[in-house]
This record gives C-alpha cells, structure tokens and sequence, in this order.
C-alpha cells in the first residue's frame, strides 16, 4: 500500500506528485501487475486538524 497525502483540496493526478514519486510508483504497479496483483491508485485527504497541530508548534 502506499500512501499519499495530499493538500486540502488537491486531487492525486500525475501532476501532483514529485517526479520521483511517480517513478517509484511506475515502477512499482508494473512489478505488481507481473505478479498478477490488482492495483489501485487511491489519494488520502489531509485533515485539517493535522495542519492545525504543526502551526501550533
């Protein structure tokens, strides 16, 4: 599983994601799918609680 948080707001597109994050992740859904492994792609919403908590600090 990987997990990936996003913004508040932003959507998991190829876009936001770092260019070395989209090569491991590349990399890592075509070895998954050799193996014949069901792959999905899911972004995690950031809550706004956490965001409070580092500005807190």
């Amino acid at each position: 599983m990987f997990a990936i948080s996003l913004k508040k707001g932003k959507q998991l597109t190829q876009y936001t994601l770092f260019a070395f994050s989209q090569v491991a992740l590349a990399q890592t859904v075509r070895l998954l799918e050799a193996w014949c492994v069901k792959v999905e792609v899911i972004g995690i919403e950031a809550e706004e609680a956490a965001g409070s908590l580092n500005s807190a600090a």
